[in-house]
């Protein structure tokens, strides 16, 4: 990564904030018939998105002596402690400089959590140390976390902070699962017999708003993904008068290949989804660690 001069990238992030505020503002002024040409549903969701990560970071504690820092020296600092691999993610990077030893960062992270995070997982070597923490996912994004990495620098630490997340496209509403009257369910488990049912009456629509729910996303395979697509799944296959929807959901990965193809047309990947597998098994009377 190239210099970055921190005092700028600060600057930039109170700027980056009130360009979102005024990007809104100019949409609901089109809305009042101006000549301004609206963002498109994804371009608002982008502004939205990047508002907050630029508020979680400026809100983020920073170690007790802290000074804005280069982004440079410390190759561990060149890139986030955290990274999706997937291309819609968003990121809001920091660095400062700070007295005191890894150890006292570590320390003084645990007792100074950011504001809303959920939980707290943590990694380190001789040489350097990541704390991250899951905040709260918005209508927007997912995945959001605040990740820290400390590193020994001179009489101190280089910390980097990053604000990151996963943004949430808008789907397409001819893609909804619409007018269901039944819906066909397997559930396949190395672990277990498979199981296939066709539920009927409140759980046909349990099952469709479950799905339609879920957001577009090119989904990236990791780890034992491919060995477990086919093997851990739920599929659903709803019917209609008009149409016929096929959802393929592997599970085992956070961003595995499910999607979603209506009358044997071109599949919509979309991200997968906990609560689909949750609302699957509670469906069915199965219990949610059903053969695993």
């Amino acid at each position: 990564m190239s210099a970055i001069d921190v005092r700028r990238h600060w600057g930039f992030a109170v700027a980056a904030s009130a360009v979102a505020a005024m990007l809104i503002a100019g949409l609901i002024s089109v809305q009042g018939a101006t000549s301004a040409a609206p963002l498109s549903p994804d371009g608002l969701r982008t502004v939205a998105a990047r508002a907050h990560l630029v508020q979680l970071l400026r809100s983020a504690p920073r170690l007790p002596g802290a000074q804005p820092a280069a982004a440079t020296g410390e190759s561990a600092l060149s890139h986030p402690a955290v990274w999706y691999g997937d291309p819609d993610t968003l990121d809001a990077p920091t660095w400062f400089t700070a007295p005191g030893s890894i150890k006292d960062g570590v320390t003084y992270l645990a007792a100074h959590a950011p504001p809303e995070v959920t939980n707290e997982s943590s990694g380190s070597g001789s040489d350097y140390a990541d704390i991250i923490f899951a905040a709260t996912p918005t209508e927007v994004i997912t995945g959001v976390q605040i990740a820290y990495t400390i590193v020994p620098s001179g009489k101190g630490v280089a910390v980097r902070v990053d604000a990151s997340g996963v943004l949430l496209h808008v789907r397409d509403p001819a893609t909804y699962v619409q007018d269901a009257t039944s819906v066909d369910v397997d559930v396949i488990r190395t672990g277990a017999p498979a199981v296939n049912l066709r539920p009927t009456g409140a759980a046909v629509s349990t099952l469709a708003d479950t799905v339609n729910r879920m957001t577009p996303g090119l989904s990236t395979a990791t780890g034992d993904c491919a060995r477990m697509q086919g093997e851990h799944s739920d599929v659903l296959t709803f019917h209609s008068p008009q149409h016929t929807y096929v959802l393929m959901a592997p599970l085992g990965c956070t961003d595995d290949r499910t999607t979603l193809a209506i009358d044997g047309g071109a599949p919509l990947e979309l991200r997968q989804s906990a609560e689909l597998d949750t609302a699957v098994l509670t469906v069915l009377g199965l219990p949610m660690n059903y053969g695993l």
